[in-house]
């Protein structure tokens, strides 16, 4: 469940930084279907004022790295948030950050690092779905364009 919580996060959080003013659009359902993913709160307020950040000040957008996501996580750990609760898991992470920031006019990639993070974060049951509340990075290190997935398994 947290694994597809996180694979969720990955695939609409791909589109969110490749088009950030998407979740302003009517004619769009990102805005939707990322509150489908993400609790309203610091995490989402975060994600999505450094994406429009990144699109207003740097002029550049994350497109998906050679694997269709510009991010991915996958559980390493999980358990209960609290002993006492049901709707709440804590859980780490391994996080492959793939994705490539190219300038919104030119086209020019401007970021072709990929990162390797780890962290820890929570997921909260509402309506029969598992969200993200939170997703804490405590590790970042950056293994240069092109490299492979630290996180896959199998």
């Amino acid at each position: 469940m947290v694994d597809d919580a996180l694979d969720r996060y990955g695939a609409v959080l791909t589109e969110l930084v490749a088009d950030p003013e998407a979740l302003l659009r009517p004619d769009a359902d990102l805005d939707a279907r990322w509150r489908a993913v993400v609790i309203d709160g610091a995490l989402s307020d975060e994600v999505t004022a450094r994406a429009f950040d990144r699109l207003h000040h740097d002029r550049m957008v994350i497109m998906p790295g050679p694997h269709g996501r510009a991010y991915r996580h996958v559980a390493v750990d999980v358990g209960p948030a609290d002993g006492s609760r049901t709707d709440h898991l804590s859980f780490t992470w391994c996080g492959y950050s793939p994705g490539v920031g190219v300038h919104v006019d030119t086209g020019e990639v401007l970021d072709d690092e990929v990162a390797h993070a780890r962290g820890t974060g929570t997921l909260r049951l509402i309506e029969d779905t598992w969200r993200l509340e939170t997703l804490d990075e405590f590790e970042l290190d950056l293994l240069g364009p092109g490299a492979d997935d630290p996180c896959r398994s199998g």
